[in-house]
């Protein structure tokens, strides 16, 4: 089975697709929340005052926020599978 067939299948099934996009919102929300806790994304330390506030306020929830959300994002698409099938 080749990469556009298994892309076709997905299409096909509008069920499939759907639970696709519903758990790829948090899990790419997640990976961006967490690249930004990190300082991966976003500015450099030391270079705009107010982001650096914001780090100290809300970059430790951010750290555990970020994980989670992928982890529910994965959670969605095992529940969404399951139900499927």
């Amino acid at each position: 089975m080749n990469t556009q067939s298994v892309f076709e299948s997905i299409l096909r099934n509008p069920d499939l697709f759907a639970v696709i996009v519903e758990a790829a919102i948090p899990i790419v929300a997640g990976v961006y929340l967490t690249l930004v806790s990190y300082r991966v994304v976003g500015k450099e330390p030391g270079t705009d005052f107010r982001w650096d506030v914001w780090h100290q306020q809300y970059g430790a929830i951010v750290k555990v926020l970020g994980p989670l959300m992928v982890l529910f994002g994965i959670f969605l698409a095992i529940v969404g599978l399951l139900r499927l099938s």
